[in-house]
């Protein structure tokens, strides 16, 4: 009688451990489950469509802003900041203005393909902003005179002949708020909140250090002053408590 009880107390014994490491080796795997990061799902042909129509608003929008440069030919307002005067003009970051075009095509694509819902975000904030500015614009026309004469600078390179092609297309009006860096902000923005940068930290590093670039290259080249930058950069940041707010969790 002994020898059976106690050899039931080892099937039983032997059923618990095997029970626990059943429960444990499930543990293991909805924790690596959870660790996961969630894929994207891709979007449906309605929300596609929605989104291609806020591509060709924006596209309005960009369009509006070189039709309005063709009119001013003598700004009302002429911008300058003493900060201006401490920044050299180093016509090699012409690279990373040019840049924008990249980050511009590259975020809106990877968004309309992979996350519609952050793309409308970015449409909204984007084009938003480059309506206000264009308003500012018509209200206050305004202009630089920050380039240097190419003859006192003293040298030729490649990167000096694409900023005079440069000049000759963008003339310098309708400056503030830089167009340029409320849109980079709102690209950089729209990205780091999007399902492609969820758990990738270095994503997030990337994309606000495209933009962060983009926008110092517009007062080393002289396209825009420090005075732009900052009222451009305010037009996209007022829209990150409203469009971009954590989740409340539910209770």
């Amino acid at each position: 009688y002994s020898a059976e009880v106690a050899s039931a107390s080892e099937e039983a014994a032997s059923e618990e451990a095997a029970s626990e490491e059943a429960a444990a080796e499930d543990a293991v795997e909805d924790a690596a489950v959870e660790a996961e990061p969630p894929q994207a799902v891709m979007p449906t042909a309605s929300a596609r469509a929605a989104a291609a129509i806020a591509t060709v608003l924006s596209s309005i929008g960009i369009i509006s802003f070189f039709w309005l440069d063709l009119p001013v030919t003598a700004p009302k307002y002429i911008l300058h900041s003493p900060l201006d005067d401490l920044i050299p003009f180093n016509e090699w970051f012409v690279l990373p203005y040019c840049s924008w075009f990249l980050l511009l095509a590259g975020v809106t694509a990877a968004l309309w393909w992979c996350d519609t819902a952050t793309y409308d975000k970015l449409c909204l904030t984007m084009f938003s902003g480059m309506t206000f500015c264009l308003i500012v614009y018509m209200i206050l026309p305004n202009g630089l005179e920050l380039r240097p004469a190419v003859e006192t600078l003293g040298r030729d390179n490649p990167a000096l002949r694409i900023m005079q092609l440069l000049w000759k297309a963008d003339a310098a009006v309708n400056v503030c708020p830089s167009i340029h860096c409320q849109s980079s902000a709102c690209m950089a923005m729209a990205f780091s909140h999007s399902k492609l940068a969820e758990g990738k930290p270095l994503r997030k590093v990337l994309a606000w250090a495209w933009a962060a670039l983009i926008c110092l290259s517009t007062v080393f080249t002289k396209q825009h002053s420090v005075i732009d930058v900052a009222c451009g950069l305010a037009v996209a940041f007022v829209w990150l408590p409203v469009g971009y707010r954590p989740a409340r969790p539910l209770p």
